[in-house]
């Protein structure tokens, strides 16, 4: 079983030594001496949040870290834990270097980093670098003396925003081998253990289930079709989906398996002399996994419904290779410009349940070729599947599931590099759909998994001058991820003013003084402010400042058709000549509440060569810590004035803000777990009982502000119990050495979060 969730959230920390989950021990973390320390680094650009490891490991496993958490800063994660395996058969013995949880075969290299690219040393908005191997003999006693040259890449744009590419250089040095071989038959793959909806529901683990869609080699005739809930024939043909990710529930005669390359005016065909335009017909071949209903609970909960029945945990965790070198199992032929033609095909698709984790090598092995017994449907029938059924087909029920999509054998000499690229993401199902609050904004489409596949393959050949799906190249080998970046994101600082009752934000002018990345052009084009309130998400616009001609365009319709500015409650025109302003007050909080800001810049988009949208920078300049947690920002109140007379109205105004406090809000975090003491003397005291008399904690405010907090903690350090609490606060009034008391109510609404 697993634990319970953690409600703290800290981003980048070194991984925890101590903590524990299902399945297993914890992680020994410890290194050699040469290397540096195993560590996570946050992907937060875009709608995916996740961490990424320098050891071949996605997502932190002790649910504390973002981990697929989709939409980001909702608190809803999708992945327990995704795994880099890495096998071959070496005289007679199966091998599989590996990630998997209290096992990490893989470890940082000697000498490397773990680094942050920007500017242009970065390929997309959010790259993260890191190289490991896997031949420290502190966690691997047979290596197959593999290197990885691993990059991480993530993108704010809307059609690029809902997952990340991991590109992966592997190198074999037989030196570092246990089987010294002059070459290696290497097959890759990742195993995603996914629990969809983590943090949110107490057991995300035992209601999952997997499948796949794609080119099955002819093994499927039927499949089982999450959205009509039956067994249908396979492939089939039963929606068209758009290419701006919307969907109509009709079909198109192109299966649904298949996605349409060309249909864009970024999709280009080689034909041998140029790019052109023309269509290609692509199995999209990825697994996924998503949440079906509880039988441990009583009604259908698929999706992880809140109370008022809107769905938390609609999407669809996937992954999917985008590319790979050749290998046996590729589709392999001549076009009519008599160019060879080439689309890769997995080696399997496969899923397990925890029951049935591999523990062992030959176990994992025998995953990647289809061998283990699991494969075989019927049991005992001798059948062994590559590509793994529904478990509704094969009479399985909901469960702790893994997939496990595996491409190879890539054959490998000493010294030399193959290169893999693969993405991974979350969609609203499998063809998308309307989100409900609180998870999901109002009345906004969210595209579906099948949609992020094809943007992930768009993102990868985006501007290659001599390649496409079909006639497919490595990274190394022509122009890729050439996806137009939006302005530099500002710094940005914000702090509360009592005194004034207001927030107080100041940010650089990074994107007025930065060029464009991609064509080095001046574009900067104005600011948009955004607050919101309780957690980093759903971001609410109050201000934008726009460059006059800028707007101008925007607003004539012409230039843009379509495009719409965020509407934004308040609007400056910057003219020429005039600065751009870098600090704001907002002066329309609410006391008590806890806020985040964000502060946006916007480009001028492109009429040529070829029109482009004005782009927006990431949300993501929020503060944080030093460990990278969000920190929100709230408004207290001013001391009551010491100079004068301390009154009996005056302590009547003291209040405690939130009243009622909803603990188990699912945007609560650990280090917001507080209250407000409003409007108090500078030097008080204050008692907190429960309603039987009890007392709870005594908090003394000598620090000669009008606000305290209290952390929801008894005075002997315990999380006190939802319920009703009184308080009273005592103040001398130093005029009259009189005692001035003020008493009142409170509300703590703690359920239980996962």
């Amino acid at each position: 079983m697993r634990l319970k969730y953690l409600t703290m959230v800290v981003l980048l920390l070194p991984l925890l030594l101590n903590a524990k989950a299902k399945g297993g021990a914890a992680p020994s973390m410890g290194s050699s001496k040469q290397r540096p320390p195993k560590e996570y680094k946050l992907m937060n650009v875009g709608r995916l949040w996740t961490v990424v490891s320098n050891f071949g490991e996605y997502g932190d496993p002790n649910s504390q870290l973002p981990t697929f958490d989709w939409p980001g800063g909702t608190g809803v994660y999708y992945l327990w834990e995704g795994r880099l395996w890495i096998g071959a058969m070496v005289q007679g013995t199966p091998l599989v270097s590996h990630a998997d949880y209290g096992a990490y075969e893989w470890d940082p290299s000697e000498g490397s980093t773990f680094e942050v690219l920007e500017g242009k040393n970065a390929i997309s908005m959010r790259d993260l670098v890191c190289t490991f191997d896997d031949w420290n003999p502190q966690y691997n006693e047979k290596p197959l003396g593999l290197q990885v040259h691993q990059r991480v890449m993530g993108w704010s744009i809307e059609e690029f925003c809902d997952f990340m590419i991991v590109q992966m250089d592997i190198t074999y040095y037989k030196e570092h081998a246990h089987f010294k071989e002059d070459s290696l038959d290497i097959y890759v793959g990742i195993a995603f253990d996914a629990d969809v909806g983590g943090r949110i529901s107490p057991d995300p683990h035992i209601d999952d289930l997997v499948s796949f869609d794609g080119d099955t080699r002819g093994e499927w005739t039927e499949a089982f079709y999450p959205a009509l809930h039956q067994i249908v024939p396979y492939p089939y043909d039963y929606v068209t989906i758009n290419p701006d990710g919307t969907v109509a529930d009709e079909p198109d005669g192109i299966w649904d398996q298949l996605l349409i390359w060309g249909d864009e005016r970024d999709e280009k065909v080689w034909n041998g002399v140029e790019m052109v335009n023309d269509t290609l017909y692509i199995w999209r071949n990825f697994s996924y996994i998503y949440d079906g209903d509880n039988p441990t609970r009583p009604g259908d909960d698929e999706g992880e419904p809140n109370d008022e029945g809107h769905l938390q945990a609609p999407g669809y965790i996937w992954g999917a290779f985008l590319y790979t070198p050749p290998c046996p199992y590729d589709s392999v032929w001549i076009d009519e410009n008599g160019l060879e033609c080439r689309i890769p095909r997995p080696r399997s698709h496969t899923w397990w349940n925890w029951e049935n984790d591999p523990g062992t090598d030959a176990d994992k092995f025998a995953y990647m070729v289809c061998k283990h017994p699991f494969c075989e449907y019927p049991p005992g029938s001798g059948d062994y599947h590559c590509f793994m059924q529904h478990p509704f087909v094969w009479g399985a029920d909901e469960f702790d599931y893994r997939f496990f999509l595996t491409y190879g054998p890539f054959r490998i000499h000493d010294g030399e590099t193959i290169t893999v690229v693969w993405a991974s993401g979350v969609g609203y199902g499998l063809n998308g759909g309307y989100g409900e609050p609180p998870i999901f904004e109002e009345d906004k489409w969210y595209p579906g998994a099948r949609y992020g596949v094809e943007r992930a393959l768009k993102a990868y050949y985006m501007g290659a001058e001599h390649s496409d799906p079909v006639h497919p190249s490595s990274p190394h080998e022509d122009k890729h991820y050439t996806i137009p970046v939006p302005p530099m994101v500002p710094y940005l600082q914000y702090s509360a003013d009592p005194a004034r009752g207001c927030v107080v934000l100041a940010w650089s002018d990074i994107a007025e003084t930065t060029p464009d990345l991609k064509d080095g052009q001046y574009d900067f084009a104005g600011y948009v402010i955004y607050r919101a309130a309780y957690k980093p998400t759903g971001w609410q616009p109050i201000i934008g400042y726009y460059d006059s001609t800028f707007f101008a365009m925007v607003a004539s319709d012409t230039v843009f058709p379509g495009f719409k500015l965020p509407e934004t409650k308040d609007t400056v025109i910057i003219r020429p000549g005039e600065v751009f302003p870098h600090s704001w007050e907002d002066t329309t909080v609410n006391i008590g509440v806890p806020y985040f800001y964000v502060v946006t810049a916007w480009d001028r988009g492109r009429t040529e060569p070829s029109l482009l949208f004005p782009l927006e920078s990431a949300k993501i300049n929020y503060m944080k810590d030093e460990f990278g947690a969000e920190i929100p920002v709230m408004v207290g109140t001013p001391r009551i004035d010491p100079d004068k007379v301390l009154t009996q109205e005056a302590m009547d105004k003291i209040t405690v803000v939130p009243n009622p406090y909803i603990g188990s809000a699912y945007w609560e975090r650990k280090y917001e777990d507080k209250i407000m003491f409003a409007n108090l003397p500078g030097s008080c005291k204050i008692y907190i009982y429960t309603l039987d008399g009890n007392l709870v904690k005594v908090i003394e405010n000598t620090s000669g502000r009008g606000s305290v907090f209290w952390d929801l903690t008894s005075r002997y350090q315990q999380d006190v119990n939802s319920g009703i609490y009184i308080y009273k606060v005592e103040a001398l009034d130093p005029a009259t050495g009189k005692i001035l008391t003020k008493m009142g109510k409170f509300v703590i609404l703690r359920g239980e979060t996962y």
